[in-house]
C-alpha cells in the first residue's frame, strides 16, 4: 500500500539492507482538469531535478533544454520522456540505487508548469510517488497553487542512505529563468540559468 506524505516532514528512505539494488523512482502523475463549459484544459507539467554530485557537479534532469540525463553516468539520474497532457504514464526520473548512495550528495525535485495554463491548479490531483526498492511506494500530493511552480521534495545523502523533506512549497515565477531561480534560491543551489525549450 501507499503512505502517504506529511508536508514539511522528513523521514528516511533508504533501501534495506539485503534488499538487492533496483531504482529509485520518482513518478508525477496528474489528471486533466476542465474548465467551467466541462472542457479538458490543455496543460503541460513537467517534472524537473536539481543534482549536486559529491564531487561538486550541479545541474538538471527535466525535458526543458532536452535535460534527460543518464543512468550509466553522470548525473545518474533519467528522465523517461516529456507527458505533455497527463493523460498517459505522467513522466518519471529514475536512478540506480547504488549509483545514488555512492556518487549523489542531494536532489531537489520540483515540477511547473511549461505551457497551457497559468498555474498548476489546472493539474488536478497532482501528485510525486518515490519509489525505493524494498520499501513501500510513498506519495507526495501537491495540492492545488496559484503558482506556476512548485518545489516538492529534497533528497539527501546521509552516508547510509537518503533522508527525504516533503516541502510541497508553491513558488512564484515565470516559465523558464525566474521561476527556476527562485526554485534554485529556495534549496541554495547556485547555478546560473539561461533560457531554453523543447
Amino acid at each position: 500500500m501507499a503512505i502517504n506524505m506529511t508536508k514539511g516532514k522528513t523521514v528516511n528512505l533508504s533501501k534495506p539492507v539485503g534488499v538487492p539494488d533496483g531504482l529509485i523512482k520518482l513518478h508525477l502523475d496528474w489528471e486533466v482538469g476542465r474548465d467551467e463549459n466541462d472542457n479538458p484544459v490543455d496543460v503541460d507539467v513537467d517534472l524537473g531535478l536539481l543534482y549536486e554530485l559529491k564531487d561538486g557537479t550541479k545541474g538538471v534532469v527535466q525535458a526543458l533544454g532536452n535535460s534527460f540525463g543518464r543512468l550509466d553516468g553522470p548525473p545518474w539520474f533519467k528522465l523517461n520522456g516529456d507527458d505533455q497532457t497527463g493523460a498517459t504514464s505522467g513522466e518519471i526520473i529514475s536512478a540506480f540505487y547504488s549509483h545514488a548512495e555512492e556518487d549523489v550528495e542531494r536532489a531537489g525535485v520540483f515540477a511547473y508548469v511549461y505551457r497551457g495554463a497559468h498555474s498548476l491548479k489546472a493539474a488536478k490531483n497532482a501528485r510525486t510517488t518515490i519509489y525505493v526498492p524494498g520499501l513501500e511506494e510513498r506519495v507526495i500530493w501537491h495540492g492545488e497553487h496559484n503558482t506556476r511552480y512548485c518545489a516538492i521534495a529534497l533528497l539527501t545523502n546521509t552516508g547510509t542512505g537518503f533522508d527525504v523533506r516533503m516541502d510541497v512549497k508553491p513558488i512564484s515565477g515565470g516559465i523558464i529563468r525566474s521561476g527556476h531561480r527562485k526554485i534554485d534560491r529556495h534549496w541554495g543551489w547556485g547555478m546560473n540559468w539561461t533560457p531554453g525549450r523543447k
